[in-house]
């Protein structure tokens, strides 16, 4: 699937949470469930819309010249773009040999440390300390080089 039709399927289904959004707070008028955060999730949505639409103009300007024989900085600013998600967290995956099991979980800079960290007896998602590493181009690098290359 090319790019176009990605961004063809992508404005659909934005148009079409547009919609079932709109649909969910006439609805919730009706039933006089209306709340404040309704109405500001639906504001963060539209920006978020913005946003990203504004975006990509300047994603396919700044991106077009790069190839195979770029530099790396440029590659993966290029990887960065196209494989948007959140930017004060990424995971890392993990696998358990006594147990057969592997999964994702987010990587937390204060993983293990003494005095700070309470694994085992307290989980991640429970833990008051847990400071949540935000992905760079190092990490970036670190993936591709380590998953692709």
């Amino acid at each position: 699937m090319n790019y176009k039709e990605l961004l063809e399927k992508y404005n659909f289904l934005l148009s079409e949470n547009t919609r079932l959004t709109d649909e969910n707070i006439r609805l919730k008028e009706q039933l006089w469930i209306t709340t404040s955060e309704s109405s500001e999730n639906y504001i963060t949505q539209k920006t978020t819309e913005k946003i990203i639409l504004d975006d990509e103009s300047t994603d396919d300007a700044s991106f077009s010249d790069v190839n195979n024989t770029s530099d790396f900085i440029s590659k993966i600013k290029l990887f960065m773009s196209l494989f948007k998600g959140r930017d004060d967290v990424y995971t890392k995956k993990w696998e358990s040999s006594k147990i057969a099991k592997s999964g994702f979980s987010p990587v937390c800079l204060n993983q293990w440390m003494i005095g700070v960290c309470g694994k085992p007896k307290v989980s991640c998602a429970k833990c008051a300390d847990k400071l949540y590493a935000a992905p760079d181009e190092d990490v970036i690098e670190n993936h591709l080089r380590v998953n692709i290359l």
